[in-house]
């Protein structure tokens, strides 16, 4: 098998020296019965093959982050699978995959702050909304499959569609890379060739965008030196015995670490934020039962710049949409250690007292039928304050507390000039005067800064939570007063 090297950008006048990617491809290399040869252009046709070969050809995430960035970034990416929708018409056969993107650069990021235990899924989910992204760019060209109906995929079939893949087998059998997924497929499909796009124009004995190896040789001996020191101050779940949960008159609430949480993390650089308002809820999970869903910050940023960059409609929006919240609860869930865990929609079921007793679940979204029973509506994947709102009610919550970048509810953002002070702050607020009284424009200038319309809409239909209570995420202890009904933020009462 051949493994060549597609370069979607010249970087200027380095000459490669070996075997680029071989670090990033060293799991997918061993598959690999020849070392790589890098290709002579960037042509699909310089690959000798026979008239039916099949093409498996992995759609970079370097190559996604390029073209986002581009002026047109529709323009861009439709330059390239324009390419491939006239090779399908010609004849050649073509199956794509896809890298990690942009959003994978967020997880490592949070990798690198937080260690925790969910890095495969979290860059599975990353592959998965750029492949959906691919498939939806492509309209009625393309499909988005996954690996049970690889078997549908023939000479046939690839005449009428181009399928994208976001992987060949089903995690968790061994840790996850997109490299290696493209490689599998290309296994699958008796190829012998595959074709991996890049935003690099060869093969370098390192990273060509870094300066220089000292400065690696200098990341490596920062980053291990780095490794105990954020395993001490990241550490959500203390190393000793936590002390026995209780087992009678538990109340239960429902906490939705907002988007602004996350930007905290990520976009000023302050993970301990994320840390300390874990680790009060470590500690408050002996008396009360909690529940956790979470917002999209970063990662849902990076689905709406593929929404109004890439022109894809809203069915694609909502797909990618799901993974980039997904990314967010399996951070947490896995910051949380043997107390957290992630419970997909499907398993909604299993979440009952005596598993609240042991367990902190992480949410991302409701299952369809909730909406439908509870509602009378879908719940789009998009909106995270509707989703929460919905899971309250599932559950009976006491109450729902959002977690935000905000000390409670002000009549405007406290953050546009003029800013306001904690004397503007209003204490309790119905459903009603949060329509008719507060301006939810943000410094964004976007409408629903504070909580989505769809989610006012929820919880006035809900029953069983009281209210819903805004704090700041910097504030832990803020957690524990409104457990206790104290003052803490700001209420948001139905009426």
């Amino acid at each position: 098998m051949k493994i060549a090297y597609l370069s979607n950008k010249m970087s200027g006048e380095d000459k490669p020296l070996r075997s680029a990617l071989e670090i990033a491809l060293e799991r997918a290399e061993r598959i690999a019965q020849n070392p790589p040869k890098p290709a002579k252009s960037p042509e699909l046709e310089i690959i000798e093959h026979k008239p039916n070969d099949i093409r498996v050809i992995q759609f970079g995430g370097s190559v996604i982050g390029y073209h986002l960035n581009n002026p047109n970034p529709y323009g861009a990416m439709m330059s390239v699978l324009n390419v491939f929708i006239e090779g399908k018409a010609n004849g050649m056969p073509i199956v794509l995959t896809a890298g990690g993107g942009p959003s994978l650069d967020l997880i490592r990021y949070y990798d690198t702050e937080f260690k925790f235990n969910r890095y495969d899924e979290m860059y599975f989910n990353a592959v998965c909304l750029n492949a959906k992204l691919l498939a939806g760019l492509l309209g009625e060209h393309g499909e988005y499959l996954t690996p049970r109906y690889l078997g549908k995929v023939n000479l046939e079939y690839l005449l009428q569609k181009i399928p994208v893949f976001s992987h060949a087998e089903e995690p968790w059998q061994r840790p996850f890379s997109a490299d290696r997924e493209a490689v599998l497929l290309a296994d699958h499909f008796r190829t012998p060739n595959v074709i991996m796009m890049r935003d690099v124009d060869g093969i370098y004995a390192w990273d060509p965008k870094t300066d220089s190896r000292e400065r690696l040789e200098e990341a490596v001996l920062r980053r291990e030196a780095y490794v105990e020191y954020v395993r001490k101050i990241r550490q959500v779940v203390p190393d000793e015995d936590i002390a026995a949960r209780k087992k009678e008159g538990r109340k239960r609430y429902l906490i939705k670490i907002g988007g602004s949480g996350f930007d905290l993390v990520f976009y000023r650089t302050n993970p301990q934020v994320l840390t300390s308002f874990l680790s009060a809820l470590v500690g408050l999970h002996r008396d009360y039962d909690i529940i956790l869903t979470v917002g999209g910050g970063p990662s849902q940023d990076i689905a709406k710049r593929f929404r109004d960059a890439m022109r894809i409609d809203d069915k694609i929006y909502q797909d990618i949409s799901y993974h980039a919240l997904k990314i967010h609860a399996l951070l947490v869930a896995g910051m949380l250690e043997r107390f957290g865990e992630y419970v997909p929609p499907e398993d909604i079921g299993k979440v009952d007292g005596n598993y609240l007793r042991e367990k902190i679940p992480v949410f991302s979204h409701v299952p369809s039928y909730v909406g439908h029973d509870l509602f009378g509506m879908d719940i789009p994947n998009s909106e995270s304050d509707a989703q929460t709102n919905a899971l309250g009610e599932f559950f009976g919550v006491e109450g729902i507390l959002y977690a935000k970048n905000t000390p409670g509810i002000f009549l405007r953002d406290p953050n546009i000039e003029p800013r306001l002070s904690m004397e503007d702050i209003i204490r309790r607020i119905s459903v009603q005067d949060i329509r008719s009284r507060i301006s939810r424009i943000g410094e964004d200038r976007m409408d629903e800064h504070l909580i989505e319309n769809f989610g006012l809409d929820i919880f006035e239909r809900s029953r069983k939570p009281r209210y819903i209570c805004v704090i700041d995420i910097r504030g832990s202890a803020l957690v524990g007063t409104a457990f206790l009904g104290g003052e803490a933020g700001s209420v948001i009462y139905r009426n």
